[in-house]
């Protein structure tokens, strides 16, 4: 074995040299910038030196190595790594032995290449074995596949022999040791270390933490030495070896406090060790390791400690939000910032480029632009999907408006509204856009003008442009393109499971390499799954991958989208991703969906359920007695269980279910549980069940704004006894109505507590008396409450439908609070004064504090004597679409004050303010904040106003209905000097002038004093979503139509119409007493798919109705036909084609057509005609040879259509011939035939 000479002497005497100059402390951290240089890497104290004897900081990233589980090869990024991203050095993962259940590559096994690559450039190359993660190398693994310590002692070996001359090259012992600190740590890697420096006695070498490279359990406390395997074993590694450092990888273990991370770095420094972050990383859809990742930047750049990101591929770790998170997919590299990164990829490419990255940032970007196909032809239609991407660290609410725009003109327009939380996307679907020529350019651009998500830190991302060639690639090879996306159920539901079918075409003229095919998926721009093969496709072939069993977790809607993986030498990369409008069955909104899948373990199984207490804790019981309902029910014996799923956070919901125990006296707890925290807090909501009989249990809660990912679950638990107890009919749903049992249909009036005895309020049942369903609440006098506490500083609509008993008699209902400790109360009432049932509704945002417990909605009786009458509670968050709606920023701004200087400003005034430390005061004139409102939307303006004596000021909302300026105001007047609160609701026509709306306030111009408004809302009124359509059925279908026909929504008059959508997108309206609809234009041979949709006046829709598919009928041209005896004419207006067949040429024995019809498969057909003539004529039509005479009717020389019926055609080619048979009349007009499916979808 080769032996460097002299390395020994050269440390020695490096070392003498810097104890005399008191540069070589016992420990702590070394401040020198250089040291002489070795031409080595050194390793002094806690710091690294290059070969040049400058201070080395590591800024690299892990990549492909030696049969790697991912497929890129990576020389080709060296110039991409080093002089666009900066890094310096790369660690190369690899597998000494085959990985079960993962492919594994050889496209990175060259490794002279891969260290030729990047040490020439001086970029450090490290390699590591990923074989022995969680663990120890041992001599004998329980596993005979796995690799052995002696394997990884050759490894090393060989590639100290090999490169012990190129200091560039560095030892990375094995991937992330596992578990808490072992005498083995220490044992295994001196061994190790040994081998190596037989070979290699200057390289350095570097060793992972435990706990899986994290060197620590997950936690909040500082990390004890006996925690660490680095703190406990670090100083007995480097004792008699040099040049060794330490490596500490930062995942959910390190989620906390930034300063836990960075008292753990001086406690290793004070060892006089040495160490950098070989892993950190933050999944591109989860912020589960934001605190990781803000931990790692901030205490790496202040301890000038090195770090490199995982990973450079896109198997995990995601630096661009295109080419599927690879960095190698940035958009620019010329040196320029990208505009693609992800949240991610933004803190490391300001970090590697000397920009240590704020954690503050408000970034939205437009990250990828996504066709519906990947070929295009001048005149086809095409939709485009936009991504957003929040890659800034705050929630961004409020609406996101894009353009959609080519050839320099907006061709399309989409916004979304909502939250879109750090780290989350959004997808905005385009409306067709007609295709102009075979290559097309779209740019996506945020209209920052018109939305109102707020500061944008970071525009240079607020556009993206996809440029899409049609047609066949130019040169010579192979280009892949995903072709179609396909669900093996057309109109699933939440909870199925459904293949995803991606159809790749090769529309190139070579076949593609045999080699791994990646097919990636993303639901709204969040990468979910992939599935991938070893294939090659012929030129022209297309080939189907298949993702089994994805589970719908979604409720909504959702864009889905598939990118193809299979980059080196593919011609074309413009038509690697498409996407599909996904619509989900009818009762699938939101409020309606049990996220408890399996709720009441009818499957027999209880899927998705962990127990906790071993394999009999829990099963699913059948014996009689033991369900709720239908035939099954969870039967737990002891202990307990949880079944898991993941809570939006800051977001309400309801649970419930019925439970039994089986022996009186016995108790169990059901609810819900979840950390708030890293260090494994948690939070619970719990009811308990006591009776041997079924019970109902059912509660809200409300998450906070941090929700441990994976902690969430829904949990049964073994109280008091030594029974067993029983838990059915589960339900979790969002709680967007807060009052529970709100039209009191339970038949009680569970939750409320009335004031002023026990017979104060009761529920009715008198059909009368009742709004909706078949219970009300009554109340004969004084009133009651439902408590349900409320948040801070944010807004709800109140709305009920009420009535008094007697005419002339009032009664008030509302919401109030105590605003502080001392018992201030707020409150906000809506009065009833009819006879007859109507709807009143209130929007109000809470103050900065509402005391807990004292928040209730609440009825009180007024004026009279009789009873009255509440129902259909909602209590609902709303969004505020007013900025500084309180004035708390202490200016006006962006409100709009007219009039001049001392007619309105801001005040905090003592008494001049409702809530908060603000409010405006009016003197005379008034001001208005603009913004855009919805066509056809019902909403609520509401505010608090004063004024000094008798005065009054106006408030309301105006806009122009039309291009003249004709303006529409909605108003309502401030009288009296105490704050009270008024609103007004209206619904906005179908078209308001751009620009026009306000939300305003006006005082006379000749006032003489001060009037004050504080705490405005406009938000959208609360409304019943139309009830769903009746049966969708095809009536008629013909080569270039179809007719539809479905049955009326069920509703008391709300829909005022029906939305047509054809492949998932819109096509047309109809009115609300039109049952049906006619499709024109359609191609034949064609399929389609259409839902059909209620809307009502203020453009609500319904959810879908049933999916029905059409295809429309073969077309064959008269003219086209083989011909005998007959003659071709164009005089007769109207015809089809290129001419029809003449009836006056169709007059002998033996005259005929004879038609070629082509059909996918045998079955039963309806073949009609399109003829014209004067009179009634049989004539002898023949369908394979089998012959029977018809009779054309007499169309009064118009075009008509004969439905000659249902005729048996084979698979393929059928021939349909019409005849002038002897005793047929001939003489008719013939256009053409068509033939269709005899039954549709």
């Amino acid at each position: 074995m080769r032996r460097k000479q002299g390395w020994k002497r050269i440390y020695v005497m490096l070392a003498i040299g810097m104890l005399l100059t008191g540069l070589f402390p016992q420990a702590g951290r070394v401040h020198a910038d250089s040291v002489t240089p070795t031409g080595n890497f050194q390793v002094i104290g806690s710091k690294i030196y290059d070969p040049d004897g400058n201070e080395f900081i590591a800024r690299g990233t892990n990549i492909n190595g030696l049969n790697w589980v991912w497929s890129r090869e990576v020389t080709q990024d060296a110039d991409l790594i080093q002089d666009v991203w900066n890094f310096n050095v790369v660690r190369v993962n690899s597998m000494l032995k085959p990985l079960a259940g993962s492919p594994q590559f050889t496209t990175n096994n060259d490794l002279d290449a891969i260290v030729d690559a990047f040490t020439s450039r001086k970029v450090v190359v490290m390699f590591e074995a990923h074989d022995f993660t969680n663990g120890i190398p041992e001599t004998n693994p329980d596993d005979p596949n796995k690799a052995t310590l002696a394997d990884l002692e050759d490894w090393l070996e060989e590639l100290a022999e090999k490169y012990s001359d190129n200091p560039y090259v560095w030892f990375n012992l094995y991937n992330e040791p596992g578990g808490a600190p072992v005498p083995q740590y220490e044992t295994v890697s001196r061994e190790l270390i040994s081998t190596i420096r037989q070979e290699a006695p200057d390289n350095i070498i570097v060793v992972d933490g435990g706990y899986s490279g994290q060197d620590t359990p997950a936690g909040t406390d500082p990390v004890s030495d006996a925690q660490s395997s680095i703190l406990t074993y670090g100083q007995g590694i480097v004792q008699g070896n040099t040049n060794v450092i330490f490596s500490v990888h930062m995942y959910g273990n390190w989620n906390g406090a930034v300063e836990r991370f960075e008292d753990y770095i001086d406690r290793v420094h004070n060892k006089g060790l040495a160490i950098i972050i070989g892993e950190f990383s933050s999944n591109a859809t989860t912020s589960k390791l934001y605190s990781a990742v803000k931990a790692a930047i901030q205490v790496s750049a202040e301890k000038g400690i090195g770090w490199l990101t995982w990973c450079w591929v896109n198997g995990d770790g995601y630096l661009t939000a295109t080419d599927d998170g690879g960095g190698y997919g940035v958009d620019r590299t010329n040196g320029d910032k990208p505009t693609n990164l992800t949240w991610f990829g933004d803190k490391v490419w300001d970090y590697a480029h000397g920009q240590v990255p704020a954690f503050d940032k408000h970034d939205l970007s437009v990250a990828e632009v996504i066709p519906d196909k990947g070929r295009i032809s001048q005149g086809d239609e095409i939709r485009f999907a936009a991504t957003l991407q929040n890659v800034g660290d705050v929630d961004l609410s409020g609406t996101v408006k894009v353009d959609f725009r080519s050839g320099g003109q907006v061709v399309a327009t989409g916004e979304y509204t909502g939250t879109i939380p750090r780290f989350g996307s959004a997808s905005i679907v385009s409306d067709a856009i007609t295709v102009s020529s075979s290559d097309m350019e779209v740019t996506v651009a945020i209209d920052t003008t018109n939305s109102t998500y707020g500061i944008d830190d970071d525009s240079n991302n607020n556009e993206r442009t996809l440029e899409l060639s049609g047609g066949s690639p130019s040169g010579s090879g192979y280009d892949l393109m995903p072709e179609a996306i396909a669900l093996s159920k057309s109109q699933p539901k939440y909870g199925d499971l459904v293949d995803i079918d991606v159809t790749v075409r090769n529309q190139g003229d070579t076949a593609s390499p045999n080699s791994w095919t990646t097919i990636n998926f993303y639901v709204n721009g969040i990468r979910m799954n992939y599935v991938g093969d070893t294939v090659s496709i012929p030129a022209g072939e297309t080939r189907t991958f298949t993702l089994e069993n994805y589970l719908i977790t979604q409720t909504k809607d959702f864009a889905l989208a598939a990118s193809l993986d299979n980059k080196d030498g593919d011609l074309n990369h413009s038509n690697d991703k498409i996407f599909k409008t996904i619509l989900l069955q009818s009762d699938e909104e939101n409020e309606d969906v049990n996220l408890v899948l399996n709720p009441g373990f009818e499957s027999g199984t209880a899927t998705n359920w962990q127990f906790w207490g071993g394999s009999g804790t829990g099963s699913v019981s059948s014996e009689a007695g033991d369900s709720h309902s239908g035939d099954n029910a969870l039967k737990v014996s002891s202990g307990g269980g949880g079944y898991y799923l993941e809570l939006e956070p800051h977001t309400s919901y309801v649970l419930s279910a019925y439970g039994k125990n089986a022996v009186a006296g016995d108790t169990f707890s059901f609810g819900i549980q979840y950390n708030v925290d890293n260090a494994g807090t948690p939070e619970k909501h719990i009811v308990n069940f006591n009776s041997t009989d079924y019970s109902f249990g059912q509660f809200i809660f409300t998450t906070p704004d941090n929700i441990t990912a994976g902690t969430t679950n829904v949990f049964v638990w073994k109280g008091a006894g030594t029974g067993a107890f029983y838990l059915d009919d589960i339900t979790l749903q969002k709680a967007t109505n807060l009052v529970l049992n709100s039209g009191f249909e339970s038949g009680a009036a569970t939750n409320w507590q009335f004031w002023g005895g026990s017979d104060v309020g009761a529920v009715t049942s008198a059909s009368d008396n009742v709004h909706g369903g078949v219970h009300a609440l009554e109340v004969s006098r004084q009133g009651g409450g439902y408590y349900q506490d409320l948040e801070p500083n944010t807004t709800y609509v109140l709305s009920a439908y009420g009535k008094n008993a007697n005419a002339g008699d009032t009664f008030s209902f509302g919401v109030q609070y105590d605003k502080d400790d001392a018992g201030t109360q707020n409150k906000h009432i809506i009065t009833f004064d009819s006879a007859d049932y109507t709807s009143g509704q209130i929007s109000f945002t809470t103050p900065d504090y509402v005391k807990a417990g004292t928040a209730n909605v609440f009825v009180w009786k007024g004026s009279g004597t009789g009873a009255f009458y509440l129902d259909d509670i909602t209590l609902r968050k709303a969004t505020n679409l007013l900025l500084n709606s309180g004035f708390e920023s202490g200016t006006a701004s962006p409100w709009q004050l007219w009039g001049g200087s001392g007619a309105s400003a801001v005040t905090d005034a003592a008494g001049a303010v409702n809530s908060g430390s603000y409010a405006l005061e009016v003197t005379h004139h008034g001001g208005g904040q603009y913004l855009e409102l919805e066509p056809n939307t019902t909403y609520i303006a509401s505010a608090y106003g004063k004024n000094t004596n008798a005065d009054s000021v106006s408030f309301g909302v105006q806009y122009q209905i039309d291009d003249a300026g004709t303006n529409e105001q909605h108003t309502t007047l401030f009288f009296g000097t105490t704050y009270m609160t008024r609103q007004t609701v209206f619904t906005t026509p179908a078209y308001m002038k751009a620009g026009t709306a306000n939300v305003f306030f006006w005082k006379s111009t000749n006032a003489t004093s001060a009037s004050y408004l504080d705490d405005i809302v406009l938000a959208k009124a609360p409304i019943q979503m139309p009830p769903v359509p009746g049966l969708l059925a095809v009536t008629s279908v013909t080569a270039e139509s179809a007719v539809l026909s479905w049955t009326a929504a069920q509703d008391s008059g709300q829909t005022t119409g029906y939305r047509i959508y054809r492949d998932n997108v819109y096509l047309d309206t109809v009115a609300g007493n039109v049952l049906s609809y006619e499709d024109s234009g359609l191609t034949p041979a064609t399929t389609y798919s259409y839902v059909v949709k209620a809307v009502d006046e203020a453009g609500n829709e319904s959810a879908a109705s049933n999916e029905v598919g059409v295809t429309t009928n073969w077309r064959y041209e008269a003219e086209n036909a083989a011909l005998t005896g007959v003659a071709v004419a164009s005089t007769r207006a109207g015809y089809s084609g290129n001419g029809y067949i003449d009836a006056a040429s169709f007059d002998a024995y033996g005259d005929k057509l004879a038609f070629t019809v082509n059909v996918p498969s045998a079955g039963t057909y309806r073949l009609t005609f399109r003829y014209a003539d004067s009179h009634d004529k049989p004539n002898s039509v023949l369908v394979n040879g089998s012959k029977q005479v018809t009779s054309f009717i007499n169309s009064v020389g118009a075009w008509a259509t004969l439905d000659y019926g249902e005729v048996e055609l084979n698979a393929g080619d059928n021939a349909i011939e019409l005849v002038h048979d002897y005793g047929d009349y001939g003489w008719v007009d013939i256009d053409y035939i068509e033939v269709g499916y005899a039954e549709q979808e």
